[in-house]
């Protein structure tokens, strides 16, 4: 594939993505810094957009989400917790954020778009915040109000000082970075050769984020995702290699469960025990009942061709109430129906020109799978727009040159 390069276009991509790992929200609204950008550039190749395939099942998702929104006004309007403007809101920025999806794919066509150093210096970004949440904390409670006011766990914290405020990095629910770092420390190990140094720290980063976001959704998706990386290497020296990483998980969740972990370089032991606490007591049951609540109250088969959108705070209603589904397939299936939760599917998780000789390219996208079955994670736009990066990244068209390369290079490997 013939690579072409032009300073301004490859400048602005790189801003794009500095944006979206790195710099905060508007403050009016939340979207990105680099969204109005987006937007005109959409406008500007309309006509590259209306080619695409995938922009077809786009118009079609949209179609039924905006069905949905006026069938859930009609309904609910009169309720309380019902929010035409949440309603509104969330759908363009699911609409905003796959639109990035044809921009990187555009960009992508006729450029490199390597991001191997900037997604490094994501993770090292993330420790040094986590550090210093858990250093600092009035510190990082300032420089959050800055990168993301819109925040609502800051005023849970201010209302009563005694709230858990875990690790939410610059985005909102703690759950959403830790799935998120889990995605890219795997993006990074399928797409890019990487020394075993390197692979030995980011793995350390990995884990102490983990750990400070006190997910239990994410540790479980870094185990399983890392078992499945290796089966799908057992054969070649790169499986070979990682399995030290097994090793060293089963050590410290081994030594997290015997309550020997000890971190004499935090300023509190706080965070390590309370993230403990919550891998050792959260139960799978307690997802199990709120999707059984739900699914009672709300058969799936009432919502097929449409849904009947959220309520205020992007939770949706359940017997006059708001409450969360803690489940991106039944929070979609709900807002939007059955036919557009399968066409957002496609959209946000399945990529374009399968390299099936490549399978360890595709693995970032179990986190994020499982972080979507489990919690929601769509929520955060930043978060849903590095998806959209990662996944454009990965549908580049694959010359058979670089695949026929690519086949002999684990040839070589493997012997």
């Amino acid at each position: 594939m013939t690579i072409k390069r032009n300073n301004t276009s490859v400048i602005i991509y790189y801003l794009v993505v500095f944006d979206i790992l790195f710099l905060p929200y508007f403050k009016i609204i939340p979207l990105p810094l680099s969204g109005p950008l987006i937007i005109l550039w959409a406008f500007y190749n309309v006509n590259y957009l209306l080619n695409q395939k995938r922009f077809k099942i786009y118009i079609v998702l949209f179609s039924f989400a905006i069905l949905s929104i006026l069938y859930s006004y009609f309904k609910y309007h009169e309720i309380e917790y019902y929010s035409f403007y949440a309603n509104i809101k969330k759908t363009i920025q699911f609409g905003i954020s796959f639109i990035y999806y044809f921009y990187f794919r555009k960009y992508l066509e006729e450029h490199d778009g390597n991001i191997r150093t900037m997604l490094i210096v994501f993770i090292i970004f993330g420790v040094l915040l986590a550090l210093l949440y858990i250093n600092n904390f009035a510190v990082f409670l300032s420089l959050k109000r800055i990168w993301n006011s819109k925040d609502s766990f800051i005023n849970f914290y201010e209302q009563d000082p005694t709230y858990l405020f875990r690790y939410n990095f610059t985005w909102t629910d703690p759950n959403n970075p830790a799935y998120a770092f889990t995605s890219v420390f795997f993006f990074l190990l399928g797409n890019y050769e990487l020394s075993l140094v390197m692979v030995v720290m980011l793995f350390i980063c990995l884990t102490f984020l983990l750990i400070a976001s006190m997910s239990h959704g994410a540790f479980i998706a870094f185990l399983f995702t890392m078992l499945i990386f290796i089966i799908s290497n057992v054969k070649s020296r790169r499986g070979r290699k990682y399995s030290f990483i097994v090793a060293a998980i089963v050590l410290i969740f081994y030594a997290a469960f015997s309550n020997q972990i000890e971190v004499n370089w935090i300023s509190s032991q706080e965070v390590v025990d309370t993230a403990i606490k919550r891998i050792q007591t959260t139960s799978p049951e307690s997802r199990y009942n709120i999707w059984t609540t739900f699914l009672e109250a709300k058969p799936l088969i009432n919502y097929l061709f449409i849904g009947e959108g959220i309520g205020e705070g992007n939770k949706l209603l359940l017997d006059g109430m708001l409450s969360s589904p803690h489940s991106g397939h039944l929070y979609l299936i709900y807002c939007y129906g059955i036919l557009g939760y399968l066409l957002f599917i496609i959209l946000f998780f399945v990529p374009e020109n399968i390299d099936t000789h490549k399978i360890s390219r595709y693995i970032f996208i179990l986190p994020t799978f499982i972080g979507f079955t489990i919690n929601i994670i769509i929520g955060e736009q930043k978060y849903f727009i590095l998806e959209m990066l990662l996944l454009a990244l990965v549908s580049k068209e694959v010359s058979v040159k670089e695949s026929m390369d690519y086949i002999e290079y684990s040839v070589t490997r493997n012997g």
